[in-house]
């Protein structure tokens, strides 16, 4: 009897909220029902907020990509889809599911020990006094090596080119400048190459100094403003270190100088100061094949270097979709990476834990939550209806991210291994949606980034806003900072909902007590329906690049090619805006695809033609053999047209 009452009263329990969320999708509003919706926001705030401090406790270190915690945190994101019953987002080995992807990570490096004197004198055989420098004045640069140097120092100015010496750097220190050179070139991978031509020439370690047109934008103290990292620039340290020195490892010592302090050894040594850097810059490249040696100075010093290269976790967990949409992948993510002590990325430094309550704690939590959710729904769904009422759905995986702070490495490890996931073969990704900072709503603003990577978001966003009380603020800007980007440039379409920006990003100030967990729930609530309407989207999930200013001729004569000639149709002068086709070439990709004359074009892949210049602009960021599917108005009726575009240089 008891078990059965206690049946009873979760089924009522389970069916309530499903009855609660369609009311929700339905619209209903009124005063009754905001009273309802707040005593339900209050309480789901609660545990979300308890959730969020977990996850932004001190004893989560930061969840810093280095520290033993991440794995506490990779660990309580998967145990949460298990009990939430979600299946393995990945294969995992020998085809058993995964809740978690591997991937490896280049860390930084960061230096062990170091030490630098320099001794400056006119008498070339005096007995040489050295000055130790302190440590404050100089870094160790993780594109470097380590090991002891020592030797008379030339200066090289930009750098040197390959074998452009000959041999006369040999058992000397060289100094170049850190920057562009003339052609605008900079970076990390730049540098290695001149230290390794540096080292093949003979030399036994490189010192960098700013440049003095530099010199002012905060090259000054190394613990203040100088990164210790070098490995970076887009690719993996192992990889540009290969690029740089081959399979030899044993790389030159490379140092960076505090610009100051290298003018006063230029001073001491009557060899003009600052002013001679100057004279130097402008003479660019020329010192690279002639390098300057500075007479009466010698450098010695040594340094150790640590390189880490943890193996870090995605992790996932997957709601298998039903009927013909089921091999369409909708993926929900959030990345539950950090700053850790805010060593490197920070905005201050030191030794306190950056608990990232907001960054991305927020996000976490509320992708855990909309999965229990989604969950409950999809189990109430399976036993209570019988397969032919059942609507066909998109298969959703939720992802937490790792390394996001460094690069957004985790989500484009995932992009670029969808093999990895636990899909039937022929599945694919259409679409993203990404929580990072969603944990301050102020003034019931929400910002969502993406909304023009297809024309259906904006449709779904009216939707799904309804009864919210939320203003949406949607941005048809180029898409960056956070994962949704690896998918957009991967050509999924893509969405970043946020909260705003606040004085305590990436601050250890960011802490769980500012999370205002009342309004995430409004957050979540406008999240689940948008995905609900993704994961039902009858149609065809289309992508469009966001636009991201002019393009060069050469790029606009590579687009796709249609074939007619088309004058606009502006809505103030005619209700029926879009562009009037005056002609449609006879055989042409437009002709094939059932496009006449006079028809009008009032779409591209879902998104609004409201002018040539629009679809000019759609037609050269396609290409030759893309399929599109457009919208024409012909005799005041709309046609769906799937049109496969032509190569120009054909016509």
């Amino acid at each position: 009897m008891q078990k059965r009452m206690l049946k009873s009263l979760v089924e009522w329990f389970v069916l309530a909220q499903v009855v609660w969320c369609a009311g929700c999708v339905s619209g209903w509003v009124g005063e009754a029902q905001d009273t309802h919706h707040t005593a339900i926001y209050e309480g789901r705030a609660r545990v979300y907020e308890s959730r969020v401090g977990k996850y932004a406790s001190d004893e989560m270190m930061g969840r810093g990509v280095g520290e033993d915690a991440i794995g506490t945190a990779r660990d309580m994101l998967a145990g949460w889809f298990v009990k939430t019953g979600l299946e393995p987002g990945f294969v995992g080995w020998r085809h058993h599911g995964s809740y978690v992807q591997h991937f490896r990570f280049d860390l930084p490096a960061r230096e062990i020990r170091k030490q630098l004197h320099v001794a400056v004198g006119d008498e070339a055989n005096q007995e040489i006094d050295w000055v130790a420098v302190d440590m404050e004045e100089f870094a160790m640069m993780g594109y470097g090596g380590g090991g002891n140097f020592e030797g008379e120092v030339v200066f090289a100015g930009d750098g040197l080119e390959e074998g452009s010496v000959g041999g006369a750097l040999r058992g000397k220190v060289v100094v170049m400048f850190y920057g562009k050179n003339k052609d605008g070139v900079d970076g990390g991978v730049r540098m290695m190459r001149r230290a390794a031509w540096a080292k093949e020439d003979g030399a036994t370690g490189v010192v960098l100094v700013s440049k003095p047109s530099r010199s002012a934008e905060g090259l000054k103290k190394t613990r203040e403003t100088w990164p210790i990292p070098g490995l970076q620039d887009g690719k993996s340290g192992e990889t540009q270190l290969a690029q740089a020195y081959g399979d030899d490892r044993k790389m030159l010592p490379v140092l960076m100088l505090d610009y100051d302090y290298f003018c006063q050894v230029l001073k001491d040594a009557n060899l003009g100061g600052e002013g001679a850097l100057r004279r130097w810059e402008a003479r660019g490249d020329e010192l690279a094949k002639k390098p300057i040696v500075l007479s009466g100075i010698r450098m010695k010093g040594r340094g150790w270097i640590e390189r880490r290269a943890p193996t870090l976790a995605n992790v996932a967990g997957m709601l298998p979709g039903r009927g013909e949409l089921a091999r369409e992948i909708v993926v929900v993510g959030a990345h539950y990476d950090h700053l850790g002590y805010g060593d490197v990325h920070g905005r201050t430094r030191g030794e306190e834990v950056f608990n990232g309550a907001d960054d991305n704690a927020s996000g976490v939590v509320m992708m855990e939550m909309l999965a229990e959710q989604m969950a409950k729904r999809e189990k109430w769904s399976n036993q209570r209806l019988d397969n032919e009422k059942r609507d066909d759905r998109r298969t959703v995986i939720f992802v937490g991210f790792n390394a996001e702070e460094w690069g957004l490495d985790g989500s484009k490890y995932f992009i670029a291994h969808v093999e990895d996931l636990n899909v039937p073969p022929g599945a694919k990704v259409v679409a993203m949606i990404n929580f990072d900072m969603v944990g301050r709503l102020r003034s019931n603003r929400l910002w969502l980034f993406g909304e023009d990577t297809w024309g259906g978001w904006g449709p779904l966003i009216e939707e799904a806003k309804v009864g919210t009380g939320l203003k949406v603020v949607t941005y048809e800007d180029p898409p960056g900072g956070s994962d949704h980007e690896s998918f957009v440039r991967g050509g999924v379409t893509g969405v970043h909902l946020f909260t705003g920006m606040h004085g305590d990003y990436h601050k250890p100030t960011d802490d769980v007590e500012k999370v205002n967990s009342v309004g995430a729930m409004r957050v979540m609530d406008f999240a689940d329906r948008l995905i609900e309407g993704v994961v039902r989207y009858p149609g065809r999930i289309g992508f469009r690049v966001a636009h991201d200013g002019p393009r060069t001729r050469s790029e606009m004569m590579s687009g796709g090619y249609l074939g007619v000639k088309m004058r606009e149709k502006k809505a103030v002068r005619s209700r029926r805006a879009g562009v009037l086709l005056q002609e449609v070439k006879v055989g042409s990709p437009a002709e094939k695809g059932g496009m006449r004359s006079g028809d009008r074009i009032l779409s591209w892949d879902g998104a609004a033609v409201g002018s040539v210049k629009r679809l000019t602009y759609y037609l050269s960021k396609s290409r030759a053999g893309e399929q599109v599917e457009l919208v024409v108005l012909r005799n005041e009726k709309k046609i769906s047209l799937v049109v496969v575009l032509g190569n120009r240089k054909d016509w």
